[in-house]
């Protein structure tokens, strides 16, 4: 329904009919000084931490909703940028030709703006202001985001065009590459045919499966939710693994692609193989190095929840991770709120997180298992 509310309101007939009720609401949005919120951090946690809890918690929660702080995005940024200088010769990073990246869980679009903001910088010191609109017209073409919540999706859209479009950027004929989508949804599977109001939204979900599908990703990088399921869930509207979890109905010959992370001897530990983190490292295997349109090569960097690299149930997932990076470094940023000792977390959550970062180097592997560095980050959450 809000979906359908934002199209209707960009279709002059149906904007008429309300048009005293959206006066009113954005003369009111006007008055607001946005300088005046930044003085107080990013202003788009507001949206998250204080928006979302207050409107609607329970779905915020099931989400897995969780504001990344900028130092976070920037470390991770900085750590892919460095990675794509120094081991496929991109110097200008994500505005250099051929890096196409995605986020498969953007939220306001965070990563996708830092990523940006940091490429068209490295262009202008190279290269003068004068080359930074044709760069960030490549940027706007090779950035792709994914987004399941209206209102992250709107305000994505808003940031990520703003951005571009100050730096002189011609955006796409297609139109910016920010998709209402679920990123876990069978990427072959054609959406249902809706009503009138509806048809733009499914005109977009086709445009999704297509980049799920069949457009080959360079880098992959994000912040994914995380959101734990019973083993036992059915597969039905509620549950959120969707097709890595079950597969795809049109396609009964293969097996879903989470089976890959299971393993006999875990036992009952694999039942902490179903989250929503553990779908979206799933998924961006398969979309990375897998799947028959996959670019085979690239790097993918996560911040997620930690419980990956010690729990017994996720022992095939550590292996599957392995066989598909040539190297693989781990900072562990701890945060366990819960246990002893206690120890701080960057995030405002319970959970202990770690940033992942993998390379890989072409389609045919340097190392049959990846080499794995690993470094914990103690201390304060500002020292972190």
């Amino acid at each position: 329904l809000l979906a359908q509310t934002l199209r209707i309101l960009t279709q002059p007939e149906a904007r008429a009919e309300i048009e005293t009720a959206v006066s009113v609401l954005a003369r009111v949005i006007a008055a607001v000084e946005p300088r005046k919120l930044a003085k107080h951090g990013d202003p788009w946690i507001y949206f998250y931490e204080h928006f979302l809890a207050a409107y609607d918690n329970k779905l915020r929660l099931s989400y897995g909703v969780v504001y990344t702080p900028q130092e976070v995005i920037g470390c991770q940024v900085a750590l892919v940028s460095e990675l794509l200088a120094d081991r496929f010769g991109k110097h200008l990073t994500f505005a250099d030709e051929g890096v196409v990246s995605l986020d498969s869980s953007t939220g306001t679009a965070a990563y996708p703006i830092a990523a940006i903001e940091s490429a068209l910088r490295r262009v202008e010191a190279r290269f003068g202001k004068g080359a930074v609109a044709e760069h960030a017209t490549r940027c706007a073409q090779n950035v792709y985001a994914f987004e399941i919540l209206v209102g992250a999706y709107a305000v994505a859209h808003l940031r990520l065009t703003k951005l571009l479009t100050d730096a002189g950027a011609t955006l796409p004929p297609d139109g910016l590459h920010v998709f209402l989508t679920d990123t876990l949804e069978s990427p072959y599977a054609d959406p249902p045919q809706p009503p009138l109001f509806g048809k733009k939204l499914t005109d977009e979900q086709r445009r999704a499966s297509h980049v799920k599908a069949e457009v080959p990703v360079f880098v992959c990088m994000g912040n994914p939710p995380y959101f734990r399921e019973e083993s036992g869930d059915d597969g039905g509207e509620k549950t959120r693994g969707k097709w890595v979890r079950f597969g795809d109905d049109n396609k009964p010959g293969e097996h879903p692609i989470l089976q890959d992370f299971l393993v006999e001897s875990v036992g009952g530990h694999a039942k902490n193989l179903y989250n929503l983190y553990v779908y979206f490292w799933r998924w961006t295997l398969w979309k990375m190095f897998e799947n028959g349109y996959a670019a085979g090569r690239g790097i993918v960097s996560f911040i997620t929840a930690s419980s990956y690299l010690r729990g017994p149930g996720f022992a095939g997932m550590r292996q599957r991770m392995r066989e598909a990076f040539d190297e693989l470094w781990i900072l562990d940023l701890e945060g366990d709120n819960l246990g002893a000792p206690k120890t701080e977390n960057v995030f405002a959550i319970q959970t202990p997180v770690c940033i992942a970062t993998g390379i890989r180097h072409a389609v045919k592997k340097k190392h049959a298992l990846a080499k794995v560095r690993y470094a914990r980050l103690t201390g304060t959450r500002e020292e972190k």
